[in-house]
């Protein structure tokens, strides 16, 4: 059975590069715009691994975490962010990341991180 990963970022481009980049992995892949919408999806149903974006509105990829955290949702959950602090590093492990990749993010290492992360689980 296919793997199902949920991609949340408020950038279509983005969306769109993950899924062209994950098209022939054999993933069922989804995706979302919205960071609230993102939140019910994962909550309501069963994802192997969601890519979430750090810096959205209304809600931050951080506040997804807190809030899947919240429910007992242990999807594991890789950040893609364009910025990166000291800050966002704590944060983020603090509440339970499974990793980080800077945007752009190459193929070959948004693969490998998923990889990694699914066989481990």
């Amino acid at each position: 059975m296919p793997k199902s990963i949920l991609v949340i970022d408020d950038d279509q481009a983005i969306l769109n590069s993950i899924q062209k980049q994950l098209k022939n992995e054999g993933f069922n892949i989804d995706l979302e715009l919205d960071p609230e919408k993102g939140l019910e999806k994962v909550i309501s149903n069963h994802y192997d691994l969601l890519l979430c974006d750090i810096r959205m509105k209304p809600i931050s990829g951080i506040d997804v975490l807190k809030k899947i955290k919240a429910k007992n949702c242990n999807v594991p959950i890789i950040f893609i962010t364009g910025f990166v602090d000291d800050i966002i590093l704590e944060e983020i492990k603090r509440f339970g990341s499974n990793g980080l990749l800077k945007k752009p993010v190459r193929k070959s290492e948004l693969i490998q991180s998923i990889y990694n992360l699914i066989l481990l689980h």
